[in-house]
């Protein structure tokens, strides 16, 4: 309610009536009269005005952080009445960014007419969003009261992670010539020769080597090998206790983005791929022939956060199946230790090449000094045949990976 009009209207009825009772003139008791029923009057002729308004947000279900989309809020008048001019407002949670209070006018509105009216939101970071009602108000016929209502639309919105052009690390160079090797050699269909092996029931006859059969009194046949690609793993940690920071400056959004854009790297390389991503729910993501592999990677890290309260090296433990001789393992993570050298070595021991990023925890907030035992840990992996990355808050993900600082096959 407007408190200055208020004001004027009763004090305007008050002198009136004043006037009138002092002059006697018909007249001024009628003004009188008319004025002081002008606010209830307009009241109960605008209580209603929102009635039969329905308004529909529609934007994509999925979007991508960094990247803006087009929002369209159409509204439908299905009452048999025109409605006085309103206004929308799309209340975003914090994450998704919109013009300031994000009001948007719908002027006039028929009966059955539909009017659309569009703006810019920016989703700041990946994240699951829920998307509250939409709010509609307007106000009666003087101005005097403001009307409101909710126009409830349940929905959510999906945004993933943007990956980022990263050095290309899933190569390692060849001393000898330095060129780049991403495939191993093994048994196969191909033309190079891999060896021999006693025969096993089943085997092609025709692949018998009939000279080390003699040589050796026991059937053998030849293998062939054939190039594959040296598969790639990502272990994203999401222990509760472990990562700090808030919104896209946290060690969390910082290993979220790291996990993406080396998964979308490893995919381009024709890789298989897997992510493992266990909090208190298991986002894991196997690795698959699917076209749309990518798209799951993301999806799945979308939703992660840092809520598992199981240790990493059990969770890796549980993961072995998947790990055991998996190729290239990397480990993304704000804990060091020895708990993690154990870590390390449990994968090598697997038949694995690791590669772990440190999150440097401190950095993430605001402590620029606080860094000794993550060189310490990284001089402890490279002694132990590893490759280390030290990724600290601010400097962003590319700066802190050197072109020489590769991920080992």
């Amino acid at each position: 309610m407007k408190i200055g009009k208020v004001h004027t209207l009763i004090w305007g009825t008050l002198f009136l009536l004043i006037v009138a009772f002092t002059l006697h003139v018909t007249q001024l008791f009628i003004m009188a009269v008319a004025v002081g029923l002008l606010a209830p009057l307009s009241y109960l002729l605008s209580s209603r005005s929102l009635n039969g308004l329905k308004v529909q947000r529609r934007l994509p279900s999925r979007l991508t952080a960094g990247e803006p989309t087009q929002v369209s809020l159409v509204a439908h008048n299905t009452s048999s009445q025109h409605r006085l001019p309103f206004t929308v407002q799309d209340l975003l949670p914090e994450g998704l960014s919109a013009p300031q209070d994000n009001q948007h006018l719908i002027v006039d509105l028929a009966s059955g007419q539909q009017q659309t009216v569009t703006y810019q939101m920016l989703p700041l970071r990946r994240g699951l969003y829920e998307l509250s009602a939409l709010k509609l108000i307007t106000t009666d016929l003087i101005g005097l009261f403001e009307f409101a209502t909710s126009v409830a639309q349940p929905q959510q919105l999906l945004v993933y992670p943007k990956p980022i052009p990263l050095p290309d690390m899933w190569r390692t160079a060849t001393a000898s010539r330095g060129s780049y090797q991403t495939t191993r050699r093994t048994p196969g269909p191909g033309p190079d020769l891999y060896g021999v092996r006693e025969y096993i029931p089943g085997d092609d006859l025709r692949k018998i080597h009939w000279k080390a059969t003699a040589h050796r009194g026991k059937l053998t046949v030849i293998e062939r090998e054939q190039a594959q690609k040296v598969a790639a793993t990502v272990v994203l940690d999401l222990s509760a206790n472990a990562h700090t920071g808030w919104g896209n400056e946290s060690s969390l959004e910082y290993g979220v983005t790291l996990a993406a854009s080396l998964l979308a790297q490893a995919l381009q390389q024709d890789r298989r791929a897997t992510l493992i991503a266990h909090g208190a729910i298991d986002y894991s993501v196997p690795a698959s022939k699917h076209p749309n592999q990518q798209m799951q990677f993301l999806d799945a890290l979308a939703r992660v956060q840092a809520d598992c309260q199981q240790s990493l090296r059990s969770l890796v433990n549980e993961k072995r199946r998947q790990l055991y001789q998996a190729g290239s393992v990397v480990v993304i993570s704000p804990q060091v230790g020895q708990s993690m050298m154990a870590l390390v070595t449990t994968l090598q021991k697997w038949g694995n090449s690791v590669t772990w990023f440190s999150l440097v925890g401190p950095s993430f907030e605001g402590q620029a000094d606080s860094e000794a035992r993550y060189q310490g840990f990284a001089a402890a992996l490279r002694r132990q045949g590893c490759r280390s990355h030290i990724i600290r808050a601010g400097a962003g993900l590319v700066a802190n990976i050197t072109r020489r600082q590769r991920i080992a096959s």
